[in-house]
């Protein structure tokens, strides 16, 4: 019942987060099936865990939705309608064991949805440092892209580290709380689309619209520098996912 998987492993979390980790992936990636009985001891054998670290464990998984415990009977692996999808390690397990899936285009969609008026908040509400940030984050993404070869690890943090700031910038704790969502998906995408260095370059210049929008206080016009942002990040998306 638990095989040995190509998930990543997190030695930091030590064997609670190993199990949490392991066992959630197998759950989101289809291997372990509704309705399996995950048994205490076999987990614990498996994990060389005692008993109160495999059911708070259990907790963790249940708290996300993946698990049911029934008085008496066990714990179960319930049916994906039950799972919490924006919780950010379900996301992380969907896109480790299917980079290439409908997940990520959700993602696309509920970004269009939110991130060109983040935008055009943040053109009104935004503040020196935050326009220090977006703009330090811009030259780290020109820095990745300039070098001999693609950095995508360098590229991939400057990415994130701007939108972070954009969101930021809204002064909305209800929308920074979404970037925490939405960053799994960011990061994943960035992998998967900037492995050229056609996309890579042309990518800076349309963050770089943006922020000049911010900058000068201009809501609409950076609500719609955002929006073609996402829009040429989702074919670009699409293009990867069929090469």
């Amino acid at each position: 019942m638990l095989k040995n998987v190509g998930v990543r492993t997190y030695p930091e979390r030590g064997v609670h987060g190993e199990i949490v980790h392991t066992l959630g992936f197998q759950i989101v990636a289809g291997q372990l099936a509704p309705g399996t009985a995950l048994v205490p001891e076999l987990v614990g054998e498996k994990f060389h865990a005692s008993r109160t670290v495999v059911r708070e464990a259990f907790k963790v998984l249940a708290s996300k939705g993946l698990v049911d415990s029934v008085q008496k009977r066990g714990t179960f692996v319930t049916p994906s309608q039950s799972w919490n999808r924006l919780d950010p390690d379900v996301l992380n397990w969907h896109f480790d064991s299917a980079p290439g899936s409908s997940t990520l285009e959700s993602v696309s969609e509920v970004r269009l949805a939110m991130e060109p008026f983040a935008a055009s908040l943040a053109a009104m509400r935004r503040d020196d440092d935050d326009i220090e940030r977006m703009g330090d984050a811009l030259l780290l993404m020109a820095q990745a892209v300039r070098k001999g070869s693609l950095d995508p690890d360098l590229f991939t943090d400057a990415d994130l580290q701007f939108h972070r700031a954009l969101f930021d910038s809204t002064k909305n704790e209800i929308l920074t709380g979404f970037f925490q969502v939405m960053q799994s998906g960011l990061a994943t995408r960035d992998r998967m689309v900037h492995s050229q260095r056609k996309f890579t370059e042309e990518n800076v210049r349309e963050h770089r619209r943006v922020l000049d929008a911010i900058i000068a206080r201009e809501s609409e016009q950076a609500e719609k520098q955002m929006r073609q942002l996402i829009l040429a990040a989702a074919s670009e998306q699409q293009g990867a996912a069929t090469e």
